[in-house]
């Protein structure tokens, strides 16, 4: 989650004012249906990032490895 906190954050801070025309005295502009595009990209690697948080296992050390815990039982569950 902190992965796509960050992709989305820098992303816009950098897209935002490209599309704005900030930069635009540089000779750098941003066609608005490019701007457009490149947001529904921005979407993309957010969604596709966070779907890899299925892959990780998110519980506590002690239980990963079937310890018990000092403030709960140990509990047997399916894998």
């Amino acid at each position: 989650m902190v992965q796509n906190l960050v992709w989305a954050t820098g992303y816009n801070v950098i897209a935002i004012p490209l599309a704005a025309g900030a930069f635009a005295w540089a000779g750098i502009t941003l066609a608005p249906a490019v701007g457009g595009i490149l947001m529904s990209v921005s979407t993309v690697v957010v969604a596709l990032n966070a779907q890899t948080l299925r892959r990780l296992d998110l519980r506590p050390p002690a239980e990963r490895l079937g310890v018990a815990s000092r403030d709960r039982p140990a509990t047997l569950t399916a894998p």
